[in-house]
C-alpha cells in the first residue's frame, strides 16, 4: 500500500495560481487607471497592456474582452467600496464618524492599492452585468445616505440645502 494513496490532498494555491492572480490584479489596476482617464470607449486593450509592458494578447488570456475586463474592474471597485462602507458602519458611533471612517478608508486604500473605477457610467456592460452593478451601487448609495441621515438625527452632521 502506497503512503501517497492514503494521503489526503490539501488544496493549496500553487505558485502559478498566485502569480496568475497577481497578474490579473495588476491588469485590473492598469485598466482602472486607463479607463478613469480616457473613459471606456477610448481605452484600448493595447494601451492597458502597454502600461504593464505586455502585449494585448496577454490580457486576452485573463479576460476574454475589454467588456469583461471593465466588468472585473467594476466588481473589484465595488467590493472595496462595500467592504469600506461596512467597516465604517461597524466602527463609527455617529453618522459623521461613519462618513469620516469611510472617506479615510477610501483614501488609505487608494494610496496603497491605486484608484477605484468611477461608477458614473456602466452602459457599456452587458444587460445582466449592468443590472448587477446598478443594484449593487443602489445598495451602497442607500448606505451612504443612511450615514448622512444618522448624522443629521444624532446632530453630528448639520443639514444643509
Amino acid at each position: 500500500m502506497s503512503v501517497v494513496a492514503n494521503t489526503v490532498a490539501t488544496p493549496l494555491p500553487t505558485v502559478r495560481k498566485r502569480k496568475s492572480d497577481k497578474k490579473r490584479l495588476a491588469i485590473i489596476h492598469a485598466a482602472i487607471e486607463v479607463i478613469n482617464v480616457k473613459g471606456y470607449a477610448l481605452a484600448t486593450m493595447n494601451e492597458i497592456a502597454a502600461s504593464l509592458d505586455l502585449r494585448d494578447a496577454a490580457l486576452y488570456y485573463y479576460f476574454e474582452s475589454k467588456q469583461a475586463l471593465a466588468y472585473a474592474c467594476q466588481i473589484y471597485s465595488l467590493e472595496i467600496f462595500d467592504r469600506l462602507l461596512h467597516e465604517a458602519d461597524d466602527n463609527g458611533e455617529t453618522g459623521f464618524a461613519k462618513l469620516k471612517l469611510f472617506i479615510e478608508g477610501m483614501l488609505h486604500d487608494a494610496e496603497h492599492h491605486g484608484p477605484q473605477l468611477y461608477f458614473g457610467d456602466f452602459s457599456f456592460l452587458a444587460e445582466a452585468q449592468r443590472d448587477h452593478v446598478g443594484e449593487w451601487i443602489a445598495r451602497l448609495t442607500a448606505m451612504l445616505e443612511r450615514f448622512l441621515e444618522e448624522g443629521i438625527a444624532d446632530r453630528s452632521v448639520v443639514p444643509c440645502e
